[in-house]
């Protein structure tokens, strides 16, 4: 079951955290993200508390494409060194055109365009962390 909570302190965001096996905290790669990053890192120490198996993870979400921007390593160092509770995650999801224009349709990736190799692999490596095992698709979309 995914359970999407809006940004903030909520008593939903508590009650998720608790009930969870699993959380995936989306950052982008800007200085006041991480820094919030920080607070969240302490929220979910806390439900950790509460609820010992949850397994949390900071993912970079909306990094730039261009391999000479360097944001989202920054962000990832920040974060390896300012968060103790959450994990970093390893894949990183880009700012795609396909994931803007697939959304806006009610979409997934594949769905939209099966040439979307790189958001599809980028999904499919997020899949991967999330349930431990590989994204297995079937029918004419290509495995990454």
């Amino acid at each position: 079951m995914v359970i999407d909570v809006g940004a903030g302190d909520s008593d939903e965001m508590e009650l998720a955290l608790v009930a969870s096996d699993c959380a995936v905290v989306p950052v982008r790669p800007a200085a006041s993200d991480v820094w919030t990053m920080t607070l969240m890192d302490s929220r979910i120490a806390e439900a950790m508390s509460a609820n010992p198996g949850l397994v949390a993870w900071a993912l970079i979400n909306l990094a730039s494409t261009n391999p000479r921007q360097p944001a989202a390593e920054e962000t990832r160092r920040a974060l390896e060194r300012g968060c103790s509770a959450m994990r970093v995650a390893e894949p990183t999801l880009c700012d795609r055109v396909a994931f803007q224009r697939a959304f806006s349709l009610g979409r997934t990736v594949e769905e939209y365009d099966t040439r979307a190799e790189k958001a599809a692999g980028e999904l499919a490596a997020l899949y991967e962390v999330v349930f431990g095992e590989a994204l297995t698709r079937t029918g004419s979309v290509r495995a990454a």
